[in-house]
Formats: structure tokens, sequence, C-alpha cells
């Protein structure tokens, strides 16, 4: 259950900004430097410093807001940052199983790069490590980190004063939530079943990452995505290539 406070809260972005953080910058700096190849030029541009810089600033602000308003648990209480990231993996490994496995018969992957006029949805490996590893950071720091933090500590913290806390994170959680499977609902154009198990699911992963951010703080939905993006585009950029 969240129990926060001022001093828990930066020292969690501190540990953000130091950790996950680092690392993201790094990885932009090296594919300034190498220029893997990227299926599409938008994957390239969300991997510049002056894309990542602003991210990270906010979803550290969007950690230590949370903090202060006691939205999250704190995640480095003992035994609660190992149960948090074992959650994480395992639902993500076994989403991203799922979506190899409804992919094979959707065939929604050759479908979403033919409509984007690209060979594959996935950077080669091994750069699919870094890219991927960086960019599960920024999308965890996108769609759950800032949103909800920032949202959360008006509404919840200053305007209702921490009366109906509970009420509140969930109608974000689930408007947040719909941001992701709403980019990809173009899909459904196509009109096959299957696509739209695919968009329901995606909802269903960011109201769980969600649950997790809140249950056990940021690292439990990092490391879900993680596990996701390793089994569906790093694993399954081998297979499909």
């Amino acid at each position: 259950m969240p129990n926060n406070d001022n001093q828990a809260g930066v020292r969690s972005a501190g540990i953000f900004l130091a950790g996950p953080g680092t690392f993201t910058v790094l990885v932009a700096l090296w594919v300034g430097w190498a220029q893997p190849a990227f299926p599409h030029p938008s994957q390239a541009q969300s991997l510049t410093l002056a894309a990542v810089l602003p991210v990270l600033a906010l979803a550290t602000l969007g950690i230590w807001l949370a903090g202060r308003a006691n939205m999250t648990a704190e995640p480095f209480r003992r035994g609660g940052l190992a149960r948090g990231i074992g959650i994480g993996l395992i639902a993500g490994l076994l989403t991203g199983g799922i979506l190899l496995a409804l992919d094979r018969f959707s065939q929604f992957s050759a479908y979403a790069a033919g409509q984007l006029g690209v060979a594959s949805l996935h950077v080669s490996f091994p750069a699919s490590l870094l890219v991927y590893g960086a960019g599960a950071i920024l999308v965890e720091s996108i769609y759950r980190l800032i949103p909800l933090g920032l949202l959360y500590f008006l509404f919840a913290h200053v305007i209702l004063k921490d009366r109906h806390a509970t009420l509140v994170f969930w109608i974000l959680a689930v408007l947040v939530s719909a941001i992701e499977p709403a980019s990809q609902s173009s899909v459904l154009e196509a009109g096959r079943p299957l696509f739209a198990v695919l968009v329901a699911l995606i909802f269903l992963v960011n109201l769980g990452e969600a649950a997790l951010l809140r249950r056990c703080g940021w690292p439990a939905p990092i490391a879900l995505r993680l596990a996701l993006y390793g089994i569906w585009h790093v694993a399954g950029g081998l297979i499909f290539a």
C-alpha cells in the first residue's frame, strides 16, 4: 500500500535519475555516435538527447511528487524492491509470450510494418538490447511516471487534500492506461478480431503497470516493460528476422 514521505520521494527520484535515467542518457549518446539502423525515423528521433532529457527530468519530478502525495509505496523498503521487480518481470515475460502467440495468428506486426512502409517493427539485434532497454524506461516515463505523478499530486493532494485519493488514482490510471492502446487503434481498420484483442491486451498491461506502480513503486512497472520488450522486440525481432 502507498506509504511514502518527502524524504523517501527525494531518495526514490534520485535513484531513478542515477540508475535508469543515466542508462537512458548513455544509450542516447551511443545512438548518436553509432547510428544503428532504425525501422522508422521516429524511433531514432525519440532517442536523441534533446528528446530524452526533458522526459527524464519530468519523470524524476513525477516520482518525487508521487512520493510527496503518498501515491505509491516506498519501493526501496526491505523486501519490497525484489518483490516488485520479480512480479514485474514475470508479468512482462508472460505478456510478451502472449503477444508473440497472438501475432503468430493475427500477423499484427506484418500489417503494422506495412502501414508504416517498413520491413520490420524491430531494431536488429544486438542494438535492440540497448535501444529497447532505454525505450522501456522512456515509455514508462511518458505513459505512467509523468502523467500519474503530476496529475495525482495536483488533483488528489493539492485540490482534494488527500480526500478520495484511491478513487482519484484509479480514475487517472484508467485514463492514462488508454493512451497507448489509443495510439494503436488504427490496426482495427483491418477488421480482424484478434487485432481488437491485442488493443485490449495493451490496455490491460498499462492498467496492470499502474497497479504495480501504486503498490510497489516505479521499479516494478519498468521491470515489466523491460521483460515485455525483451520478449516482443528483442526475441521477437530475432524470430521474425
